[in-house]
């Protein structure tokens, strides 16, 4: 994750777009209708951009004396054009060269907000782009050439755009299914899994992490508001060894630094919500050599100096000499051969989905196939749909899609040992229905091929691959005689990765660095920690719990200033802690010894307002509706939430 340094000049850079591409789109069906079956927008888009000018700043700190540029830019930073309406988050960057301002990289609409608010997310190819930082915060840093925008309305699109997760205090979390278990409202925490759970329920985590404010993504996407401070950039990641639901301790035997036994450690400081992205770096090159005159420095640890007349470097001594120094860098350096795949194209498919007619009305038909890894091989068979062929106007027709496909085929290829895996992508182009007919994926293990005979057709005479091919697979070898084989790849890409979620620092000169994808790189984050308080140490027996004896309460009408809640807190909040007050879920901001807040706990009729590490059990809630903006009334809800001593 790139946040601003303040030690450094604000980064603001500006080039024109020379090509774009579309990566990926929106991958889910959700209540947005942006998803496969409806607008299927893009959501990751590959940009070059040329023409960047060097920004002069006052201080050494870019990869030039005196100036940024496009070696300077990073993965984390984000983009801009000149009205302020596409605003990216760099994602990876796979070529740059800061002397001739140019670079190329992915950039992903986050939240599809670009989209969602000015129906476009891509650019076009002239269009003038800036690149900028944000904040530890999230807020924009705009700065340096701010004539790059048409007028200020621009740079107040971009600043409301990252205002809007700081004016609600929501935290994002990302994760990689539907998070079912937890409903909007809901005090959260993670399971073993590091799942989001209610806080409470069976395998949660004992430390509370916030309300859930919303969902989205096809519930991949969480809003929490945390109870306390989450720290998303620990600036050394790599002390971080724990794992999700771990509790971090101060050092007992190293000062200022954590550890997650307890046994070395007093107080508690950290709960980890979430393990660290890890950072990677890959080459887009195979066989990416050093040669002459390159040299590499990863995280200022020098890995070669320039190397000498005629000397070069393989991936895989490169590789053997990062990793000679992983201890000093953090970064651990592998060389990865790419799978074998096949896959549907929209273009090849017979009819224009990727589908199998198993009957029209006719009778039915079993179509077939043989697939093998070079060792082992299946014969599959066809037979059971899994749709209609209503979207064809033959709702009569019995129909079977990749995801029966790749579920047969995998039965199958378990059964004999085929190393190949099948599955589906929504994302398929040029296809009339690809969330009823996604393409079907073909992945196989490492060093084997993908061999594929035809076998029968279905009632259309289509058959797997060409050349009729109902899967979309065009005859690699240039054939029609319904066979194909695509041998193992040999080829050979250098791998940097960070575990840990920190910075890869990429630096040197020569040929190698700031190209074929070796590029320095912040795609990762750091643990996801809540800070938490512990002054008792480690070894306290008295605890504080969240209880749940005080929610769910429906309050008096009030229509007064100062009206009483008919709200009563029931026990004595633990050591002092902190109270909320949520209305519908709400988070409403509680009087701290004076009644200059939406509402305040008493103990005198209202009179005089309770110190929040004062508040005891019994104490009752008043309302001054003229400062919360409404007043209660009995379909209302009002939850307090607490700890108290167990």
């Amino acid at each position: 994750m790139s946040n601003y340094n303040p030690d450094n000049p604000i980064l603001f850079l500006t080039g024109k777009v020379d090509s774009t591409a579309i990566i990926s789109r929106y991958e889910h069906d959700d209540e947005t209708g942006l998803g496969p079956s409806g607008t299927n927008i893009p959501m990751v888009t590959e940009i070059t951009v040329s023409s960047i000018a060097a920004q002069s700043i006052g201080s050494n700190s870019g990869r030039a004396a005196g100036q940024y540029d496009a070696f300077d830019i990073k993965t984390g930073d984000w983009v801009s054009d000149s009205d302020g309406k596409k605003c990216l988050e760099i994602i990876s960057i796979s070529d740059v060269n800061g002397d001739a301002g140019t670079i190329t990289f992915r950039a992903k609409d986050v939240d599809a907000y670009s989209y969602k608010n000015f129906t476009s997310n891509t650019f076009s190819g002239e269009d003038s782009i800036c690149f900028f930082e944000i904040s530890d915060n999230g807020t924009a840093l705009i700065t340096g050439d701010t004539g790059f925008f048409g007028d200020n309305k621009a740079i107040d699109k971009i600043q409301t755009r990252f205002a809007v997760a700081m004016e609600t205090e929501r935290y994002r979390l990302e994760f990689s299914s539907d998070q079912t278990a937890v409903s909007k409202g809901d005090i959260v925490t993670i399971d073993g899994s590091g799942n989001l759970i209610p806080f409470g329920a069976v395998g949660a985590q004992s430390y509370k992490i916030g309300i859930l404010s919303d969902k989205s993504y096809g519930g991949r996407i969480a809003y929490i508001k945390p109870f306390n401070t989450i720290i998303d950039n620990y600036k050394a990641p790599e002390r971080l060894t724990g794992s999700a639901g771990d509790i971090y301790y101060n050092s007992t035997a190293t000062p200022g630094e954590v550890v997650t036994d307890p046994a070395q450690g007093d107080d508690r400081v950290f709960f980890q919500i979430k393990d660290a992205i890890p950072t990677v770096v890959e080459s887009t090159l195979a066989g990416n050599e050093m040669i002459e005159g390159d040299s590499l420095i990863l995280n200022n640890d020098e890995i070669f100096a320039a190397l000498g007349f005629g000397v070069t470097k393989t991936p895989s001594e490169i590789k053997d000499e990062i990793n000679l120094s992983t201890n000093v860098h953090h970064v651990v350096a592998s060389v990865t051969t790419p799978s074998t795949v096949v896959e549907s194209d929209g273009n090849t498919t017979a009819n224009g989905d990727v589908v199998f007619v198993l009957d029209s009305g006719g009778g039915p038909s079993a179509p077939s196939v043989t697939i093998g890894d070079g060792t082992n091989s299946a014969t599959v068979t066809f037979s059971t749909a899994d749709e209609d062929g209503t979207v064809f106007g033959n709702p009569s027709w019995d129909t079977i899609s990749a995801f029966q496909i790749a579920d047969d085929l995998n039965t199958e290829f378990t059964a004999n040992s085929v190393d190949i895996v099948a599955s589906t992508f929504s994302d398929i182009s040029n296809t009339n229905n690809p969330s009823i007919f996604p393409g079907l994926r073909l992945t196989a293990g490492t060093g084997k091929s993908i061999e594929i005979t035809n076998g029968s057709t279905d009632v259309f005479g289509q058959s797997f691959i060409e050349p009729t091919s109902a899967m979309g697979i065009a005859d690699s070898d240039g054939g029609s005689d319904g066979t194909m084989t695509v041998a193992p790849s040999t080829d050979e890409f250098l791998k940097l990765t960070r575990a840990d979620g920190g910075d890869i620092m990429v630096q040197g000169v020569g040929t190698f660095i700031n190209r074929n994808g070796i590029v320095s790189s912040s795609s990762g984050s750091p643990a996801l920690l809540l800070m938490i308080e512990d002054e008792e140490g480690a070894g306290s027996t008295d605890v504080g719990a969240e209880t749940s004896d005080d929610l769910n309460q429906t309050p008096n009408v009030t229509t007064t200033d100062g009206d009483d809640s008919g709200v009563v807190i029931t026990h004595t909040p633990f050591s002092d802690s902190n109270v909320q007050i949520l209305v519908n879920g709400v988070n409403v901001n509680l009087g701290d010894g004076a009644k200059d807040q939406a509402c305040y706990f008493s103990v005198d009729g209202g009179t005089t307002a309770r110190a929040i590490t004062d508040i005891e059990g019994g104490d009752s809630l008043y309302w001054n509706g003229s400062i919360a903006g409404y007043e209660l009334d009995g379909t209302d809800e009002i939850d307090v939430i607490y700890d108290k001593t167990v």
